[in-house]
């Protein structure tokens, strides 16, 4: 995924006798088109039952799990606890390998860096934003409206005090057309109950998560925790063992990435000649950490979790690129787009998809420095834990010193707690990891 998107989404699967087939949409919970479901396929789905959905939706780092009792306990993907096993392993008890199973809840594992986040509430500030944007040049809104987003946050935090303490997060939909806050109840004592041994977990050693079918048992259980107690949660979706019934519709809720659709042709052609790139450098590392993993047991151990995550993206990407290249995706891309900018009729500096193409050929001026800086490229990537930590303080230290609505987003007063969750929490560091990263 090109990133967590911090929305919550419904789609549809439609069931068959026969077969199961995908129906076009995904929608926001606040959006969610009732009528023309209903009307299609002869389903009604009420504020009530969306709002059950919504409560009982979590938010993981980086996943989506749900609630499947009133203790608390979710169910999530196994890969999405791939992170927790790898900080809980030691080289006498690998968790990924074995697998896991708490006996009872004093035995279940605190994941040291797992968060639960619940979408409570959301509230549209489209028009503050846009009113404090109004006629300012490009550069100008662009550094006003962060300003904007950050001190909105920072009042929907305060106002809600310390005996209800919320998450706050503006999240921008469809590439800037309208903004939203989302206000999360947020849990940080979240613990392992049960994943199964990565034979079972991985079975036929395909690591991509986004291709079907994968027969293998992708899963895993995890529970929350608030004041050193199972959380008593009204909300949670039972699990209805015998599946469903031939013709029925089936909704799946989330927090997923974005799906691109609204990508100009200038953007994907940027992304056609980024992807090779991308796809060497993963493919270097990937071949890396194979070479370590042989090794012996704990190399493998100790490159485990990472070398799942690099052979997922690669998968991605590649077929991204086969897209991009082959097919006629292109084709049909262009097709549409002028057919949209003919009925627009927007020319000079009114036109959007030539602001996008200028700001695509800037970008492609400064592609190759942001990518091995920024983006940690020339560091491992994300997979340097001692540069991420060294990255964080000193960028940190100089945020810290500035009023909290002009510093980077991601250093704000409301993002402190989890950077310095994250910091300090008792995870290993592979010195041998981080010299082939």
């Amino acid at each position: 995924m090109k990133r967590l998107l911090r929305r919550l989404l419904v789609s549809l699967l439609a069931a068959s006798p026969a077969v199961v087939t995908a129906d076009e949409g995904m929608w926001t919970v606040d959006n969610f088109p009732a009528a023309a479901v209903k009307q299609k396929h002869g389903v009604e789905i009420t504020p009530q039952w969306l709002e059950k959905v919504r409560l009982s939706t979590v938010r993981l780092s980086g996943c989506t799990a749900s609630f499947v009792s009133p203790d608390g306990l979710m169910l999530t993907n196994h890969h999405c606890v791939q992170g927790c096993l790898a900080q809980l392993s030691t080289k006498e008890r690998n968790l990924h390998k074995d697998g896991f199973l708490a006996s009872g809840r004093e035995q279940e594992l605190r994941c040291p860096t797992q968060n639960a986040d619940i979408l409570m509430e959301i509230e549209d500030i489209t028009a503050k934003v846009l009113a404090a944007t109004a006629g300012k040049d490009d550069q100008s809104a662009g550094e006003i409206r962060k300003k904007t987003l950050t001190q909105l946050e920072q009042a929907c935090e305060q106002a809600a005090g310390k005996s209800d303490p919320r998450r706050c997060e503006s999240v921008k939909l469809y590439q800037g057309g309208q903004y939203f806050l989302y206000k999360y109840r947020r849990f940080d004592d979240v613990r392992l109950v049960f994943a199964p041994e990565e034979d079972i977990a991985a079975f036929g050693g395909d690591p991509d998560n986004f291709q079907f079918p994968r027969w293998c048992l992708d899963m895993s259980l995890l529970r929350v925790y608030d004041g050193g107690k199972p959380v008593q949660w009204a909300h949670y979706l039972p699990i209805r063992w015998q599946g469903a019934a031939e013709g029925e519709a089936v909704f799946v809720s989330g927090h997923p990435g974005t799906t691109e659709r609204l990508l100009t042709v200038a953007q994907l052609d940027a992304q056609r000649e980024q992807l090779p790139l991308s796809l060497l450098w993963g493919s270097e590392l990937r071949g890396r950490y194979i070479e370590f993993a042989q090794g012996g047991a704990e190399n493998a151990r100790i490159v485990s979790d990472q070398l799942q995550g690099l052979e997922n993206g690669i998968k991605v990407r590649r077929k991204q690129l086969d897209a991009l290249l082959e097919g006629p995706l292109m084709e049909h891309k262009q097709q549409d787009e002028a057919a949209l900018r003919a009925r627009a009729g927007l020319a000079g500096p009114l036109d959007p998809w030539e602001q996008i193409a200028r700001a695509e050929r800037v970008n492609d001026q400064i592609r190759l420095p942001y990518m091995f800086l920024e983006q940690r490229a020339g560091f491992g990537s994300g997979y340097s834990a001692l540069f991420g930590y060294a990255r964080t303080l000193v960028r940190g230290t100089a945020e810290r010193a500035k009023p909290n609505d002009q510093r980077l987003r991601e250093y704000t007063d409301s993002a402190l707690p989890l950077i310095e969750r994250r910091l300090l929490a008792d995870v290993p560091v592979h010195a041998e990891r981080e010299k082939i990263a």
